[in-house]
């Protein structure tokens, strides 16, 4: 039986046909939306703005005669500035002197800066720069946090840039990954502990910084050093006493194990070295002081005295104790100590006569010096009128030569007419 519609039921039918295919002409709208706004993020997202490239510093990695060079890239609005990062070059220096050279050139290199001008216009980087001929365009865009540049020109290199960060050199991570023996630490304030000498009653003649000529042939390791007196005796020599601080405890024992070493080859050489490694403190004396002596500067400071192999007590203190012993000693034991005390007696008196004879010859050579001296020297008259200016211009030499020939400074000095004066 067929099935009849009236005309509200085809009013209706048509109702729902037309409201159907409107339901799927919006979803198929909306699908078409959604590709078009993924498309489109996609593309603002690889692109590169001025604002992504001053952003941050980058760097470059390229490889040339098989060795790593590495360049840090930093952006202004229209120029690129390229510097060399040489804290990855690994060292090649078998000793201090061609470490130091090393140290040179890569503070040379890292100051040499490579300026390129730029226009970013949309996906495209051109670079210009005139001494270089260069005047490539690059494609660019994001990686992730990378920025690639790839360029038009086949036989061009291809650029990635990375986000900045310094690398340790090989030895630097080596000294790192280490024991803390080679950690650096705060130095030590020297000028305290030598006023703390002299609070202490203890003796410090004329300290001052030390300088090239103080360290002689010594490792030029320490952070500070410092140099002063100490008096043998109240009409004595004066002896030197050396202080250093340090950063690490390595170029302690560097700078310890040298003056050591020296004491090993000769007595003549020899040297009392005290450190404290907590503090990073050594102090050097010199070999004539009396160990008594040396023994306070030690304490006061808190030190550890280097043990040594031998007797460090005086002559005198030696035959006494010589002597002490003859007492108990066999009448041959006795005769034998007796010619060891003679024949040493004997040899510091040589010494000490040797001693005399360099000195007198010292003293005649001056003198002969001085003499010969007087025999060149050259005389004036003071004129009326004249001052030290017009002395020395009448003469052809300076005021200051003028003052030094006959003793005199700028704060001292007295000429008056037919006064005898040195010229030269």
């Amino acid at each position: 039986m067929a099935q009849s519609f009236s005309a509200h039921d085809t009013i209706f039918l048509k109702a729902y046909y037309l409201m159907k295919e409107g339901y799927i002409l919006k979803k198929m709208v909306g699908v078409l939306s959604l590709v078009i706004l993924s498309l489109f993020l996609t593309a603002c997202g690889n692109k590169v703005t001025t604002e992504d490239l001053k952003a941050r510093d980058w760097q470059m990695d390229m490889k040339e005669n098989e060795e790593e060079i590495n360049f840090r890239v930093s952006f202004s609005d229209h120029i690129m500035t390229w510097t060399p990062d040489m804290s990855s070059m690994k060292s090649e220096a078998t000793n201090e002197w061609e470490k130091m050279g090393e140290d040179l050139g890569k503070q040379i290199a890292e100051n040499i800066k490579y300026k390129v001008e730029y226009e970013l216009k949309g996906k495209t980087i051109h670079l210009i720069e005139e001494d270089l001929k260069l005047d490539n365009d690059y494609a660019i865009k994001k990686d992730g946090e990378n920025i690639v540049l790839t360029p038009d020109e086949k036989d061009a290199q291809k650029l990635v840039l990375i986000p900045y960060s310094k690398k340790a050199s090989t030895k630097d991570s080596s000294t790192t990954s280490t024991s803390s023996s080679s950690e650096e630490r705060k130095t030590v304030n020297l000028s305290k502990i030598i006023e703390q000498f002299k609070k202490d009653g203890l003796e410090v003649n004329d300290p001052r910084k030390m300088t090239k000529d103080d360290y002689e042939s010594a490792p030029l390791k320490a952070k500070n050093g410092m140099i002063f007196d100490v008096q043998m005796g109240s009409d004595g020599e004066y002896q030197n006493a050396r202080i250093f601080s340090f950063k690490t405890i390595d170029d302690l024992n560097d700078t310890k194990k040298y003056y050591d070493d020296l004491g090993k080859e000769s007595s003549m050489t020899f040297s009392y070295t005290a450190a404290n490694e907590d503090k990073l403190v050594l102090m050097q004396f010199n070999g004539d002081l009396p160990k008594e002596v040396v023994d306070k500067y030690v304490d006061n400071a808190d030190l550890t005295l280097t043990p040594v192999s031998f007797d460090t007590s005086s002559q005198d203190t030696q035959v006494d104790n010589t002597n002490s012993s003859t007492d108990t000693a066999s009448p041959e034991q006795q005769q034998t100590q007796q010619e060891q005390t003679a024949r040493q007696q004997d040899q510091a008196q040589q010494t000490q006569d040797q001693q005399q004879q360099a000195n007198q010859q010292t003293q005649q050579d001056q003198q002969q010096s001085d003499t010969q001296n007087d025999a060149n020297a050259q005389y004036g008259t003071v004129q009326p009128g004249e001052g030290p200016q017009q002395i020395a211009g009448r003469y052809g030499i300076s005021v200051d030569e003028l003052f030094d020939s006959n003793g005199m400074n700028a704060d001292s000095y007295y000429f008056e007419p037919g006064q005898q004066i040195k010229v030269k």
